[in-house]
C-alpha cells in the first residue's frame, strides 16, 4: 500500500470514528467509486439520510528524495500546481454532477443536491 493509500485508509477511519461519535449513521471508505458515476474521490462519505461527501486532499512535494520512500522528482508545491490540480477536479466533479442531473431526466439541480 502506498503512503497515500495509507493516508487516505486512516483518515477515512479517524473521520469515520468522529461521526461515529456524534451518533451520524454513515459509511466513510477510502477510494471507492461512486455509485453510477466515473468518480473515485480519495474519501467517500455516505450519510444514511443519502448525503454524499467527497473529499480530496491535495498531497504536494518539494521534489526532495525522502530516503526508500519517494525518489526526487518535480517540485509540485507551487500555486501553479496546486491551482491546476483544484481546478481539474472542480471541472470533473461538474461534468459528473452534469451527468447525474442528466440521468435524472433533469438539467438543473438544487443546491442542497450537490
Amino acid at each position: 500500500m502506498t503512503t497515500r493509500a495509507i493516508i487516505h485508509h486512516t483518515s477515512a477511519k479517524a473521520i469515520n470514528e468522529i461521526l461515529d461519535a456524534e451518533n451520524i449513521a454513515c459509511q466513510v471508505t477510502p477510494e471507492k467509486q461512486l455509485t453510477g458515476g466515473n468518480l473515485k474521490p480519495d474519501i467517500l462519505i455516505e450519510i444514511k439520510n443519502g448525503d454524499v461527501y467527497c473529499l480530496e486532499p491535495t498531497w504536494r512535494t518539494t521534489g526532495a528524495e525522502v530516503q526508500g520512500e519517494l525518489e526526487k522528482k518535480q517540485n509540485t508545491l507551487s500555486v501553479g500546481h496546486i491551482q491546476k490540480y483544484l481546478l481539474d477536479k472542480v471541472i470533473d466533479y461538474v461534468k459528473e454532477l452534469g451527468m447525474w442531473a442528466r440521468n435524472q431526466g433533469r438539467t438543473t439541480f438544487s443546491r442542497q443536491e450537490w
